[in-house]
């Protein structure tokens, strides 16, 4: 169902951070910028629209992920990159997201754990904080157990609000690729401190054109 007259003025108004306070669900969808460099490993730059699953052609944000050619060549599963998130692709940018190259998922690892940090975008303290603005938020990956991924989501003072990760079966020790049905679905579940369910965050094959 589409949004309503009344419901679009309020996602439209205020800044970025305003707008993204209030939603309660995010679709991203990479566009078409660039299929062709990016096919053979060499865009440097990947699009993606953010709008909500009730209704995708109500883009709500602007993101362009910004990354070295010779790791997307070499590291494509493991590369770090930059992203700069804006209302629109005119506008400033108010939350930047940072992933440094890291090793992949392993039970054996010991370190090197992947994660993605956030930052608000603020001209003034990104200009003293080294070009970031102030963190608002941590993702890092913990210890496997066996097959099952799992990443911590901490705050900006490193406390640990929420826990994601995908469905399990056989005792906790698999996935379980079946949760959602057999579809081309990835499920991870969002879980708070107390273990409640509290989100989920999925990721859709949409075909060779799209990763959404």
């Amino acid at each position: 169902m589409s949004a309503t007259v009344s419901e679009v003025e309020t996602l439209l108004m205020g800044d970025g951070m305003d707008r993204l306070s209030v939603q309660n669900n995010l679709f991203v969808k990479q566009t078409r910028r660039g299929c062709l460099q990016e096919a053979m490993g060499c865009e440097a730059k990947t699009e993606f629209q953010v709008s909500t699953s009730e209704d995708k052609n109500l883009n709500l944000f602007y993101a362009i992920e910004e990354g070295s050619c010779c790791i997307r060549t070499f590291c494509p599963v493991i590369r770090g990159w930059n992203m700069n998130v804006s209302v629109s692709k005119d506008d400033p940018v108010f939350l930047q997201v940072e992933r440094p190259i890291r090793c992949t998922y392993s039970p054996c690892k010991c370190c090197c754990f992947q994660e993605v940090a956030a930052y608000h975008y603020n001209a003034t303290e990104f200009r003293e904080n080294d070009g970031r603005g102030p963190l608002l938020g941590r993702i890092t990956e913990a210890p496997m157990n066996l097959c099952v991924p799992r990443f911590n989501v901490t705050d900006d003072m490193g406390q640990e609000t929420h826990v994601i990760a995908p469905p399990t079966c056989m005792g906790g020790q698999c996935v379980d690729m079946c949760a959602e049905g057999f579809s081309c679905r990835i499920p991870f579940h969002v879980e708070d401190s107390t273990g409640t369910k509290v989100g989920n965050v999925t990721k859709v094959w949409a075909g060779l054109a799209y990763v959404r």
